[in-house]
């Protein structure tokens, strides 16, 4: 079964993501591999190789509560209960009209529990 699509948005369509077979995950990771010149005498990856699936998300958080939004208004603890951008950009964009005061555009790996701060501002609660 093939992901919803948002049609008209390359920032969505660039970032959506999919589920591949493994042979076209090792596809995916041999043009990788040569894009960023480590083929050496022409190295691949074996065709039974195993890629791992990286899950994150970007996530718009309360900078005051530490909370994410969750969507229509509400906010949660949870990370992985927030609502999840497309990118940054559209976070951002988002958080800027939300009725808060400090935030930040955080990405969130939820196999990790890990974050990375990508951005910060203030929404239209900020004094």
């Amino acid at each position: 079964m093939k992901p919803a699509r948002v049609k008209n948005d390359p920032a969505a369509e660039a970032v959506a993501v999919e589920v591949v077979t493994a042979t076209e995950a090792t596809r995916i990771a041999n043009q990788l591999i040569l894009a960023a010149g480590l083929c050496h005498a022409g190295a691949r990856l074996p065709s039974n190789a195993s890629v791992p699936l990286i899950l994150m998300s970007i996530l718009i958080e309360n900078a005051e509560t530490l909370e994410y939004l969750a969507g229509e208004g509400r906010w949660t603890k949870l990370p992985a209960e927030g609502t999840s951008f497309p990118a940054t950009r559209i976070a951002f964009a988002a958080a800027k009209n939300e009725p808060i005061g400090k935030f930040n555009i955080v990405r969130y790996f939820s196999d990790t529990e890990q974050f990375i701060n990508m951005d910060h501002g203030s929404g239209k609660g900020a004094n």
